[in-house]
């Protein structure tokens, strides 16, 4: 594959402004392509089911890095909770620098399944369980937890995904592009069915690689991890370039 194959980033500018510097500074041509965009509800510390608030909690699960900014002004309720867990990486360091405090449950799958795996596994009597989490959800997590007996489980929506304007792009030659959810994945080809053949897909997390299938996309490669060093290294790849920085 050539090395001048051009990378496409699907996920908001913002999330994709320290990989896309990276990638340019190693010499590759990269595009973006935002297929979804974010509009936060902050949580207030207003009561939730039966009166509850963050604190009362005996896990709290965050699904994504924007559900733990959206609880943001009710960080100090957090210190408190026994248990905090984090989908990937990326949302326990979120955490982290929030709350002063490495999450308790972080699992490596990257999925909302395997954290409320961790959870079951960790807690064998009845729990209080806060998700944290956006306005869509693949239902993975509550389905899991639900295996539990006596979880009550409590969910708060902190932001909303919209679709934004997806333009058509026409990159020469080969092309990688970096899938982070599955209605990313459905948008992008919605736009863009020319480069349903001719492209890489580098998906980040089962999930995601799932809806690719889905897509009918033939050439699907899974990063092996979550974090910004992983995406570079799977691109990079992709794309005909090696993985060293010089």
């Amino acid at each position: 594959m050539s090395p001048r194959s051009t990378i496409v980033l699907t996920r908001e500018s913002v999330d994709n402004a320290p990989l896309r510097r990276r990638l340019e500074r190693h010499g590759l041509v990269v595009a973006e392509c935002p297929c979804i965009a974010t509009r936060m509800i902050p949580y207030s510390g207003e009561p939730l089911a039966d009166g509850l608030t963050l604190g009362d909690f005996d896990v709290v699960a965050f699904s994504s890095r924007r559900g733990v900014k959206g609880v943001g002004t009710q960080a100090s309720r957090l210190v408190s909770v026994p248990l905090l867990a984090a989908v990937g990486p990326g949302t326990a360091l979120a955490l982290e620098r929030l709350v002063g405090r490495v999450p308790d449950m972080v699992p490596p799958e990257g999925t909302g399944e395997a954290m409320a795996g961790l959870i079951l596994a960790r807690l064998s009597c009845a729990a209080r369980v806060l998700l944290v989490r956006g306005q869509e959800s693949t239902g993975a997590f509550q389905r899991k937890l639900s295996e539990g007996k006596n979880f009550q489980l409590t969910e708060l929506i902190t932001y909303e995904n919209f679709e934004p304007d997806i333009a058509a792009v026409h990159p020469e030659g080969w092309v990688v592009i970096l899938f982070a959810s599955p209605s990313g994945v459905r948008r992008f080809f919605h736009s863009n069915p020319h480069l349903l053949n001719r492209s890489t897909a580098v998906a980040i997390g089962p999930t995601t690689k799932a809806a690719l299938e889905v897509a009918g996309h033939n050439k699907i490669v899974l990063a092996s991890g979550m974090t910004e060093d992983h995406l570079f290294q799977a691109l990079v790849q992709e794309s005909g370039g090696r993985t060293h920085e010089e």
